[in-house]
């Protein structure tokens, strides 16, 4: 397995780990959850820094490749992969740093549903090339994508409205 479909992998499972916890949240106020479960987040923060430091290495490996140099649109969507991941692990940080009973914390979960989508709409073309699936599905995940993330809004818009 190279690096790509590794790191493929680990952003399927960060994906599947944070939208469960998130519609988990989303229906807190509905069905009482216990919260036995927060080591599965914790699971998934570490494979965050795995997926981190995966990326790394795959982002200096296309940089550097010498017989399929990257075009300048290439590293522009690159530098936008960086940018939507560090601002999806900023309010991620704030979410978790943040005291639950504050009234700020829906906002910082809206931000943290916007940020997942964003970052997720911008690799959704490459994150189901390195798991194997057709490209062409690209738009019905972003679909998908962005009304999880509508859906997380919406419930946290409930709470604060």
């Amino acid at each position: 397995m190279n690096a790509r479909v590794a790191n493929g992998v680990i952003a399927a499972l960060i994906t599947i780990i944070f939208l469960v916890h998130g519609a988990m949240g989303s229906l807190s106020s509905v069905f009482v959850f216990t919260n036995s479960f927060p080591w599965v987040v914790w699971i998934a923060v570490v494979l965050a820094g795995i997926h981190v430091a995966v990326s790394l290495l795959t982002s200096a490996q296309q940089l550097n490749d010498k017989e399929r140099p990257p075009s300048g649109r290439k590293k522009a969507h690159l530098a936008l992969k960086w940018a939507t991941g560090g601002l999806l692990a900023l309010v991620a940080i704030v979410h978790i740093i943040l005291p639950k009973s504050t009234s700020a914390f829906a906002y910082v979960i809206i931000a943290v549903s916007i940020a997942l989508a964003a970052h997720l709409c911008t690799v959704a073309k490459s994150l189901l090339s390195d798991l194997g699936f057709d490209k062409r599905w690209k738009w019905p995940f972003r679909v998908v994508v962005c009304l999880c993330a509508f859906m997380f809004c919406l419930a946290m818009l409930k709470g604060v409205l």
